[in-house]
């Protein structure tokens, strides 16, 4: 049994592991709590706690382990902010967050960018992955069928995806700057819509705005993009 398993165990049924945990060294499990709320969460930690002090997990020697998605050495990181502005009057308090993900290119198709083109790859990897409204938790990104419009002149980028019964969409623009490895770009969308976990979204259409820059710090060199487990499908982008 692993140590998620011990204080929620319907993860063998195939359920979320997401979540908050109080853990040991050794595997020893506390607590666990799924929510955001600060009350609980602080009771869930203080819970563990006393767990711990109850049981102390027994010492151990942990080695140093690799990340799953460690970046390539031929792929920068551009980090991509999103925000609701503004934010609508009465909205659920969680769209008032900044959301932050990170944007892999390889440098072949920075070649291709500082030529003022941009790469049907990255064009189709930022409009299924990067544009997305991912403000109040993990994004649906939207499938090749969803996206509607993903059409560049040079590197400015018009794109528009809705979902089938487009209970869900965004639609908008985008423009980058690109000069050796700097990326830089601002865009504006209109969105509408809940996903999966994202829950809460202002009523009917909102303003998003988001930002892309090349970054190297320790962050993102260790963070993949979310959308990184689509492995080939996420280089390609369709």
């Amino acid at each position: 049994m692993t140590m998620a398993q011990k204080v929620k165990p319907d993860i063998a049924n195939e359920i979320t592991s997401q979540g908050f945990y109080v853990a040991g060294a050794d595997g020893s499990a506390y607590q666990f709590n799924n929510n955001r709320s600060v009350e609980r969460v602080l009771a869930m930690m203080d819970r563990g706690l006393a767990g711990f002090r109850t049981k102390p997990p027994v010492k151990v020697t942990i080695e140093q382990g690799t990340y799953g998605f460690k970046r390539p050495d031929d792929v920068i990181a551009v980090r991509v902010w999103t925000r609701i502005r503004p934010v609508p009057t009465g909205s659920d308090t969680s769209n008032e967050t900044v959301a932050q993900d990170h944007l892999w290119i390889r440098r072949s198709e920075l070649e291709t960018l500082n030529t003022g083109k941009l790469p049907d790859s990255v064009l189709w990897r930022i409009a299924r992955f990067h544009l997305v409204d991912n403000v109040r938790g993990e994004p649906n990104h939207w499938g090749t069928g969803e996206v509607k419009e993903a059409r560049a002149d040079g590197l400015k980028v018009s794109f528009k995806m809705a979902t089938a019964d487009t209970k869900r969409g965004f639609e908008g623009n985008l423009e980058l700057a690109v000069k050796g490895d700097s990326v830089r770009g601002f865009g504006e969308a209109t969105a509408w819509g809940a996903g999966t976990y994202t829950p809460n979204p202002p009523p009917g259409k909102f303003k998003v705005v988001f930002a892309f820059t090349t970054v190297n710090d320790e962050v993102a060199r260790v963070v993949a993009p979310q959308a990184a487990f689509y492995g080939n499908e996420y280089w390609a982008g369709r």
